[in-house]
């Protein structure tokens, strides 16, 4: 359930807000969400990441054939990928990995400040049971 939330508002926020915003704004929101619905870090670090990297491949393709431009083509020829649908790919592989770093660190900050239950272990007793 986690995963599907925090995949579902990282793919929404790099939608419309990462049209609005630098990319390390992105970032800060997506790892706030990650600090917000917490869980285990792979789950925070993979949602978030598939989420990001499925939008950022997505969303150049849909301009590229919705104004059917031919720039991404020789901008990839121009950095040596030779091949437009490369340079998607370079994209969704930097957003995957922005996107899922930015999630764990999110996660993780939200280990770090939250309140953790810690049992009491009465002094001299070693952290041993006793069965009375």
């Amino acid at each position: 359930m986690r995963f599907s939330v925090l995949f579902i508002l990282s793919a929404l926020c790099a939608c419309f807000f990462g049209v609005y915003s630098p990319h390390w704004a992105l970032m800060l929101v997506i790892g706030t969400l990650a600090a917000i619905i917490g869980g285990k870090g792979s789950m925070a670090f993979f949602s978030a990441a598939l989420a990001v990297g499925a939008v950022w491949f997505f969303t150049p393709l849909w301009i590229t054939v919705e104004t059917n431009t031919d720039f991404p083509q020789k901008m990839a020829e121009i950095m040596g990928l030779g091949d437009d649908v490369a340079l998607f790919g370079l994209t969704a592989l930097l957003g995957f990995l922005l996107g899922g770093l930015a999630a764990l660190t999110g996660n993780q900050l939200h280990k770090i400040f939250a309140k953790e239950e810690h049992q009491s272990v009465p002094s001299g007793s070693y952290g041993r049971k006793r069965s009375w």
